[in-house]
């Protein structure tokens, strides 16, 4: 597949009251729009559009979603998990989820889920297991 299949309608200029201008691009792709994001000069915008290109043409692109880290462990538990864990090793990250990670993170999205939010779970997490083994 070529990059010229997603068809290009147009770098947008959008004008702001009493700010400067800015750019995103739209890109049409199997009769969907993506807009890109609002960028300072023209240029950036147009190398977003052939980043977004790029990743439409081959599959890297994912759409934000709503769901939430409750959500992505039932798709995995239903859908990987059957096929590379036993059955001993898939109860015991059902309970590891369900007494550990459930509670705090499960109601957060998952495009909301940053590195240092979990990080610092993780830290929260060891400090309770070290008073306990004291």
């Amino acid at each position: 597949m070529d990059i010229r299949t997603a068809e290009r309608i147009k770098i947008e200029k959008i004008e702001h009251k009493n700010i400067k201008a800015t750019y995103r691009s739209k890109v049409y792709f199997k009769g969907k729009r993506y807009l890109g994001v609002h960028r300072k000069t023209k240029k950036e915008a147009e190398l977003d559009e052939i980043s977004q290109k790029k990743e439409l043409l081959t599959g890297e692109y994912s759409k934000e979603t709503n769901k939430t880290l409750e959500d992505g462990f039932e798709d995995y538990i239903t859908l990987i998990a059957p096929k590379n864990l036993s059955i001993k090793a898939l109860k015991i990250a059902k309970s590891n989820y369900k007494n550990h990670i459930q509670l705090e993170l499960g109601h957060r999205l998952l495009n909301e889920l940053k590195p240092l939010k979990i990080q610092k779970f993780l830290n929260k997490t060891d400090d309770i297991l070290l008073k306990k083994s004291l």
